[in-house]
């Protein structure tokens, strides 16, 4: 006989719910925020649930070591462990996309750690100047990469200070300096064939592409 669970016993259980889970989800859902990751929802309970053990099973060793005497409310450990996940995935975000970390995993199997190509190619810190060249096109666009908009293929690339250019003659079609207009343009990635990339002189990216630093 299949015994109906009454609201009652359903928000007695909801802290022993969200001990088992949310701290996990957390992690997973900032991870792949953070890193433009997406999962299918069984996957990423999967991930959730493991994560949440390895959580849940950090703080109990160190109740058993430190605090065996201490009795903790479960709503504190709920804050406890939801906090975690959160500046976990932060962390270990940050120490993925450190030089050192990515050289090592290329040196080991010649790959990128990393789920997308322009966080490899792609100078945050500094100025990267773009020519997007367009498919089925005459034209490319010429400007300062500003942002990127990550929706699978619905993704997008903004450039500032660009200028829109006849890809036959290399001839100015449209420039807004000239209109002294304050403009960018919102590329969609599947309308595009292919970007050339300029860096700064001293940008740690170009040299890490071309194996000219450690970092």
């Amino acid at each position: 006989m299949i015994k109906i669970i009454s609201l009652k016993d359903l928000i007695y259980i909801i802290p022993d719910l969200m001990n088992l889970f949310l701290s996990g989800f957390i992690f997973v859902s900032v991870y792949n925020c953070l890193n433009t990751r997406t999962n299918d929802m069984s996957l990423t309970i999967i991930w959730s649930l493991f994560i949440s053990y390895l959580i849940k099973l950090f703080y109990s060793l160190i109740h058993i070591i430190l605090l065996k005497n201490t009795l903790i409310n479960s709503n504190i450990k709920i804050l406890v462990y939801s906090a975690t996940g959160f500046f976990l995935a932060v962390i270990l975000t940050y120490i993925k996309k450190t030089g050192y970390l990515q050289k090592l995993f290329y040196n080991i199997n010649n790959k990128s750690i990393n789920d997308n190509i322009f966080d490899d190619i792609i100078d945050y810190e500094k100025q990267t100047r773009m020519n997007i060249f367009l498919k089925s096109s005459n034209i490319y666009y010429s400007g300062r990469f500003a942002m990127r908009e990550e929706k699978d293929l619905d993704s997008w690339i903004i450039l500032t200070d660009y200028c829109r250019i006849n890809k036959e003659t290399i001839n100015v079609i449209f420039d807004p300096d000239d209109e002294g207009l304050k403009s960018t343009v919102a590329i969609n990635l599947h309308n595009i064939e292919y970007i050339e990339i300029m860096y700064e002189n001293d940008s740690n990216v170009w040299k890490r592409i071309n194996f000219e630093t450690d970092i």
